[in-house]
């Protein structure tokens, strides 16, 4: 029988923990969507049955279900869009990304002749299953950018099964691009966390004099939200460092993900963790080998 769960975009770790050692589970995650934004949401479900996502499932419950394909491109100004970034059959990156836009006429065949609404890619024609567009299955793992032009509704969800495996890896990280990554499981976690395994991280970039090292260390950027989980302006940059400070004076140092001014991000430390939330993705820069990003339930 499946566990139905509940994850809300914040204070979800503690129980998240337990909840997800349940075989079969399924639920939602539930953040909060600013007007006319975009925000970074993370993949963190499978389809019942699926080991994939569909696009139609992966944000639902937003304001903006009216808009129609209409003529020309206004539509593009106005409904609820998707951004993904391009990835070949290996899951490499390539240049560029798709666009998908919720429409409530979305054309199911050719000629635009029968229409539901649904996501829509950027000619107006819904993508799914025996449609004239076919389906596109996202990986639990990655992230989207998605932005609402409404704020009527509080919160987007994505609903499904929990992934099985008690380990699973993030969308791949080549070097030397920016990807939209999140965590396979739909719980919030900290960047220094020992469930989080980072093969193939630089680990060796060192804190030294003035500001070098955010030129040379892995970056993530996490876009900034305030307790009730509602986006704020601006961004938190960190930074995988071989002597991040754990006191103020710097005179203790340890490996891991440090903020801006170098300080070891944890609950143990000078500076507490940092956290990226249930339902959310982050990015992240690995600037000379491919990163493997692995989580453990």
């Amino acid at each position: 029988m499946k566990k139905l769960i509940v994850f809300a975009a914040i204070a979800v770790a503690a129980m998240g923990a337990f909840a997800l050692e349940s075989a079969n589970t399924v639920g939602y995650v539930s953040t909060p969507v600013a007007a006319n934004t975009w925000q970074i949401n993370g993949c963190q479900f499978q389809n019942v049955g699926d080991d994939e996502m569909d696009l139609q499932d992966l944000v639902v419950g937003f304001a903006s279900t009216s808009v129609e394909y209409g003529d020309g491109n206004a539509f593009k100004a106005t409904a609820p869009c998707i951004q993904i970034q391009n990835r070949d059959a290996n899951g490499n990156l390539t240049a560029g990304n798709k666009f998908y836009y919720y429409l409530a006429d979305a054309a199911t065949d050719a000629a635009g002749t029968q229409v539901k609404p649904g996501w829509a890619d950027e000619m107006g024609y819904y993508v799914g299953d025996g449609c004239y567009v076919g389906a596109v299955k996202i990986a639990p793992g990655t992230a989207v950018w998605f932005k609402d032009t409404q704020a009527a509704a509080p919160n987007a969800q994505t609903a499904g099964e929990v992934v099985g495996e008690a380990t699973a890896s993030a969308i791949k990280a080549n070097a030397g691009n920016w990807s939209l990554t999140a965590n396979p499981f739909p719980v919030a976690f900290d960047l220094n966390s020992a469930k989080i395994t980072w093969t193939g991280l630089d680990t060796t970039v060192e804190y030294g004099d003035g500001n070098a090292f955010k030129n040379t260390a892995p970056t993530i950027q996490i876009q900034n939200r305030d307790a009730q989980g509602n986006l704020t302006a601006g961004n938190k940059f960190y930074y995988y460092l071989a002597d991040a400070a754990t006191d103020a004076a710097g005179n203790n140092v340890k490996p891991g993900w440090a903020d801006e001014m170098g300080y070891y991000v944890g609950d143990d430390a000078y500076v507490p963790a940092a956290t990226v939330g249930a339902g959310l993705g982050f990015w992240f820069l690995n600037r000379n080998n491919d990163v493997t990003i692995s989580f453990q339930k």
